[in-house]
């Protein structure tokens, strides 16, 4: 992915070597889980994604800069405790944001009729 055809989407952000690769990643997960097509070198059909894959990705890089683990905070003598999964939150933010385009993850085997 090229930097322009990472400024050809608008997200309002500064585009780095980093986010370039994140935003590639965010569209290849756009392409491959849901039913939304595009050709994500084409400039013209980049433009034109819908406002929703294009804050998922606002979102996916948000999401890969957290760390990853526990975090804890106490204050007094009140202790709490957090985990950070990304997978978990991953699956979540694609259902929220693109929740009406997921494609399935169940998939249909033909049957094979053993005894011809």
């Amino acid at each position: 992915m090229t930097r322009e055809q990472a400024e050809s989407l608008k997200l309002g952000i500064q585009i780095s070597d980093k986010t370039l690769i994140i935003i590639e990643s965010a569209l290849d997960i756009v392409l491959s889980r849901t039913s939304i097509k595009f050709d994500k070198n084409n400039l013209e059909e980049l433009e034109m994604i819908p406002a929703r894959a294009k804050l998922f990705i606002i979102k996916y890089i948000e999401l890969m800069s957290l760390t990853e683990g526990v975090s804890s905070q106490s204050i007094s003598n009140l202790s709490m405790s957090f985990s950070q999964d990304k997978n978990e939150r991953l699956n979540n933010l694609l259902e929220e944001t693109l929740g009406n385009d997921m494609l399935s993850d169940i998939q249909f085997v033909e049957a094979v009729n053993r005894w011809e």
